[in-house]
């Protein structure tokens, strides 16, 4: 036989065998061996091939069953044993040749298909597959499907390798569980595909939402800011996040969408009370100017107990809050909005009116902390 320097699959060519198979053991009941040796290799009875390095060989202690005697080689008198492997054999089929038949599966469509141990024409061949043989999909590899044959598929393994049991009907349960274990790799290729898809499906009907839910803000943003009107939007956003929560909406990729969705409502909805509030407190102003309304030194009610100033951030600020309304370099008092309704970023250096609730920590040394409630823009 031909020299190899790092074989693993191995191909002897016809011509070097010396007869043909015994027909003793064709048809028997095949026995349970296990490989003693540090590696066993498979080889093939089909031709001779060039030499590749691949790591496929079986490892020690990995069942097989042995289903009939082989021959000898010529020259080196190394006997073989027939033999299938729980599971099926692992390789790689040129895509072409696979037709998928379902999730995970798929057959050949046509005859004398090469399964190869490696995804690419030089690679060694494992087996020879006829046409409509079944095929557990593992995965794609550019132009290659790697695949595990049907069970029947055979390869060649030297007699020295392998350590004879005894009947396979004396082994069920080790040979049921190797074949489990062969198979545990494409259980979890399934398992992964109906995860994926089912995500992806749940991935559109969250985007439709989303995109209903823009839609509908879009139509607010539209009309006059004084005008808008968010129920609808806010009542159709709580639906939403009770059917998607958070954690589904991250493992979509959508939260980010979602977030600058809310920041936008939170705009809006700033603007629209802000221009409101200063409607209403102009009407009170009007009807105290009538004749006979008047009342020297009266206030409209929107105006008593507010602070006014222009917004700023404290350079050093106290624990509390970092922001205060300010007449040139005097603190007129400390603004905070713990609800998160009013974004301070975006009004910073715009003259303001507040109004909120009001307390004075000692730590801010008797000045006023006004927890935010309502502002009016007044430049």
């Amino acid at each position: 036989m031909k020299a190899f320097r790092q074989p693993v699959f191995l191909f002897v060519s016809v011509f070097a065998i010396l007869g043909a198979l015994p027909a003793q053991g064709e048809g028997s009941e095949p026995r349970a061996a296990l490989v003693q040796a540090k590696e066993g290799r498979l080889f093939c009875m089909e031709a001779e091939t060039p030499d590749v390095t691949f790591p496929g060989r079986l490892p020690k202690g990995a069942l097989v069953l042995v289903r009939a005697e082989g021959p000898s080689c010529k020259g080196t008198g190394t006997h073989f044993f027939k033999v299938t492997l729980p599971g099926g054999l692992e390789g790689y089929i040129y895509a072409r040749y696979v037709t998928q038949t379902g999730p995970g599966m798929g057959e050949t469509n046509a005859s004398r298909v090469l399964l190869r141990i490696g995804p690419s024409n030089q690679y060694f061949p494992v087996a020879p597959l006829p046409k409509g043989s079944k095929l557990r999909l593992l995965g794609r590899k550019g132009d290659w499907w790697h695949v595990l044959s049907p069970e029947e598929i055979p390869a060649w393994m030297r007699v020295k390798d392998l350590k004879i049991l005894g009947p396979a009907h004396l082994f069920t349960r080790e040979i049921e569980k190797a074949r489990q274990a062969r198979l545990s790799q494409w259980k979890a290729l399934l398992a992964a595909q109906a995860r994926r898809a089912e995500l992806e499906k749940k991935t559109a009907q969250a985007a439709k939402a989303l995109a209903a839910l823009q839609s509908l803000l879009a139509a607010e943003k539209a009309k006059d800011p004084e005008k808008a009107d968010l129920s609808a939007f806010k009542k159709s956003l709580a639906a939403f996040h009770k059917a998607w929560p958070e954690k589904n909406l991250r493992e979509m990729g959508l939260q980010e969408q979602v977030d600058l969705l809310e920041k936008e409502m939170e705009r809006l909805q700033l603007l629209h009370d802000t221009l409101v509030a200063k409607r209403k407190a102009e009407e009170e102003l009007t009807k105290l100017g009538k004749p006979g309304r008047k009342k020297k030194g009266e206030v409209p009610p929107f105006y008593k107990d507010a602070y006014v100033g222009f917004l700023g951030r404290l350079q050093d600020p106290p624990y509390l809050t970092s922001y205060a309304l300010l007449k040139g370099k005097k603190i007129v008092c400390y603004v905070r909005s713990r609800s998160g309704r009013y974004a301070l970023e975006d009004l910073l250096g715009h003259y303001l009116l507040v109004k909120g609730d009001v307390s004075r920590p000692p730590s801010l040394q008797g000045a006023a902390l006004v927890d935010m409630k309502r502002v009016l823009l007044l430049d």
